[in-house]
């Protein structure tokens, strides 16, 4: 784990520092999305990623936190940032064994390197294409679920056996909106896809997230 945020803080450094003639913008983000965790399993474990699918299916997560923006060229910036992610994912299927609602939220502390590509000559409302890696730390996973014929809900906070860190990839299409001197805003349609597996029993359990980002910036 140490080597990655090595390697986070080496580009960090590096991408801010080659543009260093320029000030920083700060900003905050919020971007609720539909989530769903894949599943993929070699030819042997087929059987189990069929029954993963059939009750398993996605629902509504978020992520929140606050970043740093430099612009590089008059059409390319690049972002950075830090912040709290949740992907959540519900069981309907499981009433045979008395359970109404099942759902498991996966809760990450995330760091996104996002770079950002403008088109057109409007500078008050330009679209723009995004693409970045981001770095997830697991920290743990809420399990909330009820009863059959009961409308109280239980609530477990569980560390599980998930990998501390998994890596994903993030694209996006949006437009930045100046709002004065001082304030712009991007609205984005954006989908982020693990790369790395949450555990190593075999199952390659995959978070994918596809929703709407808003992002308040100062510049």
């Amino acid at each position: 784990m140490k080597n990655y945020f090595l390697v986070f803080i080496f580009l960090i450094a590096f991408s801010f520092g080659s543009v260093a003639q320029t000030k920083p913008a700060f900003g905050v983000y919020y971007n609720p999305a539909f989530t769903v965790t894949k599943t993929k399993a070699p030819g042997e474990l087929d059987w189990l990623k069929k029954e993963w699918d059939m009750f398993e299916s996605g629902s509504m997560g978020y992520s929140f936190g606050a970043f740093a923006q430099r612009t590089v060229t008059s059409k390319i910036s690049l972002r950075v940032g830090a912040g709290f992610s949740t992907y959540v994912a519900r069981a309907d299927s499981l009433n045979n064994l008395g359970i109404d609602k099942y759902r498991t939220a996966y809760r990450f502390i995330e760091v996104p390197v996002v770079a950002s590509y403008y088109f057109g000559e409007n500078k008050y409302r330009r679209p723009y294409f995004s693409a970045g890696y981001t770095l997830n730390y697991f920290l743990n996973k809420s399990i909330t679920y009820s009863l059959v014929g009961s409308n109280r809900e239980e609530k477990t906070v569980l560390k599980g056996d998930e990998k501390a860190i998994s890596h994903a990839v993030r694209l996006a299409f949006g437009f930045d909106f100046v709002l004065d001197k001082k304030w712009s805003m991007k609205t984005e349609i954006f989908v982020n896809q693990f790369l790395s597996s949450l555990t190593n029993d075999g199952l390659r359990r995959m978070p994918f997230a596809a929703g709407l980002s808003i992002q308040l910036r100062k510049k």
